[in-house]
């Protein structure tokens, strides 16, 4: 018998890799289009082998409840608002992308696991207008920072922060913006939110930066979960007491 997740069937799954073109990858039961537009060899790799976005899963597995309100930040291809549509429903999870080069492959995981959470093409800020972003050839890399030299600058919509959490109201924020999390948390407001999974970037932003980011958080009432942490992974949740 083969397991899912054993050694065989990641040797096979590298030899279909290596010799043939597959179109789609299962990953927590979630169909990802690895084909389309925006998978880069290294992010297809990461998908295909299963290492993708694993401590992410970790904590939606364990934490998401269902009166939850899920707002992402860094969409990517989908994948984790389609993993919280399938737990909790589409009509509580909202997500946002910065990468207008990622918007179709989106909607077409969503299309593929039959939800619809409800996407926002463009980043949150002060004020509404428009932001420089930064597209890297590892779209996954892109970011509100120039991350290298051969970065492609494109112009992208803001939205108002403080409006666009008033409007949603999420319990719940995931955020993984590529080193963007340092100025948003310096301004957005945290108030209704009781969880938040975040993906740090010291390469980006420094030690102080996520010193910052600890400071700030630790300040709202919110504690690190350390045990659902992992690599550059937090889990915070705000302290009942």
């Amino acid at each position: 018998m083969i397991r899912k997740d054993g050694r065989t069937m990641r040797r096979l799954r590298k030899l279909r890799l290596k010799f043939g073109k597959p179109a789609l990858a299962e990953n927590s039961g979630v169909l990802l289009p690895i084909s389309a537009a925006g998978v880069s060899p290294a992010l297809l790799r990461a998908i295909y082998l299963d290492p993708y976005e694993s401590h992410e899963r970790a904590i939606i597995m364990s934490k998401l409840a269902g009166d939850d309100v899920v707002l992402e930040l860094g969409a990517g291809i989908g994948f984790i608002s389609t993993l919280c549509a399938k737990k909790i429903g589409s009509e509580r999870v909202f997500a946002v992308e910065a990468n207008p080069i990622m918007a179709e492959t989106i909607r077409e995981t969503y299309r593929l696991n039959g939800v619809a959470p409800q996407l926002t093409c463009g980043l949150l800020g002060q004020g509404d207008g428009e932001d420089t972003f930064y597209v890297e050839s590892n779209f996954i890399s892109s970011s509100t920072h120039q991350r290298s030299a051969s970065a492609t600058p494109i112009r992208t919509q803001r939205f108002d922060a403080g409006r666009f959490m008033q409007q949603i109201k999420p319990t719940f924020l995931i955020c993984d913006i590529e080193g963007g999390e340092q100025e948003l948390l310096d301004y957005m407001s945290l108030d209704g939110l009781r969880k938040l999974c975040i993906e740090l970037h010291p390469h980006v932003i420094g030690n102080q930066g996520v010193s910052s980011i600890f400071r700030r958080l630790l300040n709202e009432g919110f504690v690190c979960d350390f045990l659902m942490s992992s690599g550059k992974v937090f889990f915070f949740e705000r302290n009942s007491a």
